[in-house]
């Protein structure tokens, strides 16, 4: 088996569960098996931004699995 990483980052946190539970199950189908998972989220600056504090939040997830060849 062979260890591979994917990483999946959204600014919105509803389309990255979404594009994480499609590689899932994507992964399980492939008789993939995870070995471990990392939520993280980070706040950045944007001048464009609409929000009141001119901040936007960045979401993501490693995922790190191990799949057949």
């Amino acid at each position: 088996m062979k260890t591979k990483a994917r990483l999946l980052a959204h600014y919105q946190e509803g389309l990255l569960e979404n594009e994480l539970n499609e590689f899932l199950d994507d992964l399980e189908l492939n008789g993939g098996e995870i070995i471990d998972i990392k939520y993280s989220s980070a706040v950045c600056l944007d001048k464009n931004s609409k929000s009141n504090d001119g901040t936007l939040e960045l979401y993501s997830v490693l995922v790190i699995y191990q799949i057949g060849i």
